[in-house]
Protein backbone atom coordinates (compact mmCIF):
# COMPACT_ATOMS: atom_id res chain seq x y z
CA UNK A 1 0.00 0.00 0.00
CA UNK A 2 1.79 3.15 -1.04
CA UNK A 3 1.42 6.22 1.03
CA UNK A 4 2.22 8.70 -1.61
CA UNK A 5 0.97 8.43 -5.68
CA UNK A 6 3.73 7.10 -8.17
CA UNK A 7 3.97 10.60 -9.99
CA UNK A 8 3.90 12.41 -6.52
CA UNK A 9 6.63 9.64 -5.70
CA UNK A 10 8.65 10.50 -8.91
CA UNK A 11 8.48 14.05 -8.72
CA UNK A 12 9.53 14.35 -5.39
CA UNK A 13 12.68 12.08 -6.28
CA UNK A 14 13.18 14.52 -9.34
CA UNK A 15 13.51 17.31 -6.68
CA UNK A 16 15.23 15.63 -4.14
CA UNK A 17 18.23 17.96 -4.45
CA UNK A 18 16.22 21.24 -4.34
CA UNK A 19 14.23 19.82 -1.35
CA UNK A 20 17.41 19.18 0.61
CA UNK A 21 19.05 22.31 0.28
CA UNK A 22 16.08 24.37 0.88
CA UNK A 23 15.86 22.57 4.50
CA UNK A 24 19.68 23.22 4.59
CA UNK A 25 18.53 27.06 4.35
CA UNK A 26 15.60 26.75 6.65
CA UNK A 27 18.40 25.32 9.13
CA UNK A 28 21.06 28.49 8.91
CA UNK A 29 17.86 30.27 9.38
CA UNK A 30 17.07 28.05 12.95
CA UNK A 31 20.83 28.58 13.76
CA UNK A 32 20.60 32.48 12.86
CA UNK A 33 17.55 32.72 15.22
CA UNK A 34 19.11 31.32 17.97
CA UNK A 35 20.69 35.14 18.93
CA UNK A 36 24.71 35.98 19.37
CA UNK A 37 27.13 37.13 16.77
CA UNK A 38 28.54 33.69 16.42
CA UNK A 39 25.33 31.72 15.91
CA UNK A 40 24.24 34.43 13.15
CA UNK A 41 27.70 34.20 11.67
CA UNK A 42 26.87 30.68 11.26
CA UNK A 43 23.71 31.14 10.37
CA UNK A 44 24.12 33.47 7.90
CA UNK A 45 26.86 31.18 6.12
CA UNK A 46 24.73 28.17 5.55
CA UNK A 47 21.70 30.75 4.87
CA UNK A 48 23.91 31.84 1.58
CA UNK A 49 25.27 27.95 0.67
CA UNK A 50 22.31 26.88 1.17
CA UNK A 51 20.73 29.34 -1.05
CA UNK A 52 23.41 29.16 -3.85
CA UNK A 53 22.59 25.35 -4.03
CA UNK A 54 18.83 25.51 -3.94
CA UNK A 55 19.24 27.94 -6.88
CA UNK A 56 21.72 26.04 -9.21
CA UNK A 57 20.24 22.71 -8.31
CA UNK A 58 17.10 24.24 -9.51
CA UNK A 59 18.40 25.22 -12.89
CA UNK A 60 19.68 22.20 -13.15
CA UNK A 61 16.48 20.76 -13.40
CA UNK A 62 15.40 23.05 -16.24
CA UNK A 63 18.20 21.60 -18.14
CA UNK A 64 17.18 17.72 -17.96
CA UNK A 65 16.02 16.15 -20.70
CA UNK A 66 13.51 13.45 -20.98
CA UNK A 67 15.93 10.16 -22.13
CA UNK A 68 13.66 8.22 -24.31
CA UNK A 69 15.37 9.11 -27.63
CA UNK A 70 17.62 7.02 -29.13
CA UNK A 71 21.32 6.30 -28.77
CA UNK A 72 23.51 6.86 -25.27
CA UNK A 73 25.74 9.89 -24.58
CA UNK A 74 29.02 9.31 -22.34
CA UNK A 75 31.26 11.51 -21.07
CA UNK A 76 34.88 10.30 -19.46
CA UNK A 77 38.40 11.61 -19.24
CA UNK A 78 36.80 14.97 -21.38
CA UNK A 79 35.57 13.11 -23.81
CA UNK A 80 31.67 12.93 -25.57
CA UNK A 81 30.90 9.34 -26.47
CA UNK A 82 27.58 9.15 -28.80
CA UNK A 83 26.50 5.14 -29.02
CA UNK A 84 23.45 4.52 -31.40
CA UNK A 85 22.46 1.82 -33.48
CA UNK A 86 22.76 4.17 -36.72
CA UNK A 87 25.60 5.47 -35.24
CA UNK A 88 27.47 8.07 -33.30
CA UNK A 89 30.79 9.40 -32.75
CA UNK A 90 33.26 10.93 -30.49
CA UNK A 91 34.79 14.70 -29.53
CA UNK A 92 37.52 15.76 -27.56
CA UNK A 93 35.87 18.50 -24.90
CA UNK A 94 39.29 20.34 -24.69
CA UNK A 95 39.00 20.32 -29.11
CA UNK A 96 35.17 21.59 -29.38
CA UNK A 97 35.08 24.76 -31.31
CA UNK A 98 31.54 24.86 -31.35
CA UNK A 99 28.26 23.53 -30.45
CA UNK A 100 24.73 24.20 -31.50
CA UNK A 101 21.11 23.07 -31.10
CA UNK A 102 19.38 22.59 -34.37
CA UNK A 103 16.53 20.62 -35.79
CA UNK A 104 17.18 17.80 -37.89
CA UNK A 105 15.22 19.53 -40.91
CA UNK A 106 17.89 21.94 -41.18
CA UNK A 107 20.70 19.91 -41.12
CA UNK A 108 22.40 19.05 -45.08
CA UNK A 109 23.66 16.05 -43.26
CA UNK A 110 20.54 14.65 -41.66
CA UNK A 111 20.43 11.81 -43.86
CA UNK A 112 20.95 9.62 -40.14
CA UNK A 113 17.59 7.33 -40.11
CA UNK A 114 15.63 8.75 -36.91
CA UNK A 115 12.52 7.60 -38.62
CA UNK A 116 10.91 5.00 -36.20
CA UNK A 117 10.39 8.22 -33.82
CA UNK A 118 9.62 11.55 -34.09
CA UNK A 119 12.38 13.75 -35.46
CA UNK A 120 13.99 14.94 -32.02
CA UNK A 121 15.89 18.74 -32.20
CA UNK A 122 19.90 17.65 -32.13
CA UNK A 123 23.04 18.50 -30.18
CA UNK A 124 25.60 19.63 -33.05
CA UNK A 125 29.25 19.18 -31.50
CA UNK A 126 31.90 20.01 -33.85
CA UNK A 127 35.76 20.07 -33.23
CA UNK A 128 39.27 21.65 -34.56
CA UNK A 129 39.53 17.89 -36.45
CA UNK A 130 36.35 18.54 -38.57
CA UNK A 131 34.43 15.89 -36.77
CA UNK A 132 31.01 16.29 -36.22
CA UNK A 133 28.94 14.47 -33.57
CA UNK A 134 24.48 15.07 -33.80
CA UNK A 135 22.86 14.10 -30.96
CA UNK A 136 19.67 13.88 -30.37
CA UNK A 137 18.36 15.98 -27.46
CA UNK A 138 16.61 13.06 -25.78
CA UNK A 139 19.27 10.63 -26.07
CA UNK A 140 20.07 8.64 -23.11
CA UNK A 141 22.15 10.26 -20.19
CA UNK A 142 22.16 13.37 -22.14
CA UNK A 143 21.91 15.17 -18.85
CA UNK A 144 25.88 14.60 -18.77
CA UNK A 145 26.46 16.35 -21.71
CA UNK A 146 24.80 19.91 -20.48
CA UNK A 147 26.89 19.55 -17.04
CA UNK A 148 30.61 19.43 -19.62
CA UNK A 149 28.57 22.29 -21.71
CA UNK A 150 28.27 24.08 -18.34
CA UNK A 151 31.92 23.84 -16.90
CA UNK A 152 32.84 25.20 -20.33
CA UNK A 153 34.32 28.67 -20.18
CA UNK A 154 31.87 31.72 -21.03
CA UNK A 155 28.74 29.32 -21.53
CA UNK A 156 25.25 30.92 -20.53
CA UNK A 157 23.09 28.24 -18.64
CA UNK A 158 20.12 31.11 -19.75
CA UNK A 159 21.00 30.35 -23.08
CA UNK A 160 21.10 26.49 -23.06
CA UNK A 161 17.72 26.41 -21.18
CA UNK A 162 16.62 28.86 -23.83
CA UNK A 163 17.62 26.98 -27.00
CA UNK A 164 16.30 23.34 -25.06
CA UNK A 165 13.11 24.84 -24.67
CA UNK A 166 12.57 26.53 -28.04
CA UNK A 167 10.51 24.64 -30.51
CA UNK A 168 12.01 24.60 -34.48
CA UNK A 169 13.33 28.05 -35.41
CA UNK A 170 16.66 28.48 -37.00
CA UNK A 171 19.59 26.48 -35.18
CA UNK A 172 21.27 28.32 -32.37
CA UNK A 173 24.71 28.07 -31.18
CA UNK A 174 25.41 27.70 -27.57
CA UNK A 175 29.33 27.99 -27.07
CA UNK A 176 31.94 29.06 -29.44
CA UNK A 177 35.31 28.82 -28.52
CA UNK A 178 36.77 32.06 -28.51
CA UNK A 179 40.13 32.14 -30.87
CA UNK A 180 42.63 34.70 -30.51
CA UNK A 181 44.32 36.62 -33.48
CA UNK A 182 47.84 35.52 -33.77
CA UNK A 183 50.24 38.22 -33.68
Amino acid sequence: MAFVRAEVAEGLLKCRAPLIYAGVTLFGALVFSRGGLFFQVIGTAVVAIGVTYFVTTVRRIGLRANDTGQGVVEIDERQVTYLSAFGGGAVSLDDLTDIWIASPTQLVSAAQPYHDRPLSRLWILRDSLGSEVQIPMDATNVDALVEAMLNLPQTQSALIYQAMRAEGGQPVVIWRRETSPLH
